[in-house]
């Protein structure tokens, strides 16, 4: 159903000023209530996470939107068992996703812990703690530079690949596994110049820095396959500009 509400003429300031320009608003219920609290489907680091860079974000994708409201009244704590480091949290994506930006750089070489608690949804459901160990690479200079990708298999330019390939990409550091879709595989035919993407799905091996996607079909007969990170980031918000092709 749709909700609208409507400002009318007469409305004033504190000083009595009317209001300039008049519009409404709308917004959508959904077709049941809702009775789950929010749950975390994705993220760009996991518990025991190594070697990130010193300025890496922290990125937590829910299942719906959180609460702003919430949000402002949170618990962050972000720590390295002596010192305490503040955080700058937003919402984004339709406020789907948490992004935590820690305000300063982290130091190298150091564990860390981070806990939010008191996220909730629009209802007030709130969803579970979330609690994260991770550790800093050695490296004291912020990661400003975006991945580089490179095919494993089948390797680049080859010829007269097999249709049920899978294809194997690696990385020369760790990628935000949340930004994979970001990164199209598409082919070209013979007869024409147009290219059309590949349906499939991507697994990412964070331990080897390594890709492997899947079409959900064979490979196009005839066609020059490319592989294109349009869209890839590294953990620390840098985007790839490589692209190859088969």
């Amino acid at each position: 159903r749709v909700y609208v509400n409507y400002c009318t003429a007469g409305l004033v300031d504190y000083s009595g000023n009317n209001l300039g320009y008049c519009s409404y608003g709308e917004f959508y219920t959904a077709d049941d209530l809702d009775v789950e609290a929010p749950v975390v489907v994705s993220s760009n680091i996991s518990d025991g996470i190594t070697e990130l860079a010193i300025n890496t974000p922290f990125k937590f994708n829910f299942d719906e939107p959180l609460g702003v409201d919430c949000l402002a009244n949170a618990t962050i704590s972000l720590s390295d068992g002596v010192n305490s480091y503040e955080v700058d949290a937003s919402l984004t994506n339709s406020r789907k996703t948490l992004l935590l930006e820690p305000s300063e750089n982290l130091a190298a070489s150091t564990d860390y812990n981070l806990v939010v608690e008191g996220l909730c949804d629009y209802v007030g459901l709130t969803a579970d703690a979330l609690n994260v160990n991770f550790s800093t690479s050695d490296s004291v200079v912020a990661d400003t530079q975006g991945p580089t990708m490179s095919l494993l298999s089948p390797v680049q330019n080859s010829a007269d690949i097999n249709l049920d390939s899978s294809i194997v990409i690696s990385f020369d550091e760790k990628i935000d596994p949340t930004t994979l879709s970001g990164v199209y595989v598409s082919f070209n035919t013979t007869s024409t110049s147009s290219s059309y993407r590949i349906s499939g799905s991507w697994d990412y091996d964070s331990a080897l820095d390594q890709a492997t996607f899947v079409a959900d079909d064979v490979l196009r007969a005839n066609s020059t396959i490319y592989v294109y990170p349009h869209y890839l980031y590294d953990l620390a918000g840098n985007k790839s500009t490589t692209s190859y092709g088969y």
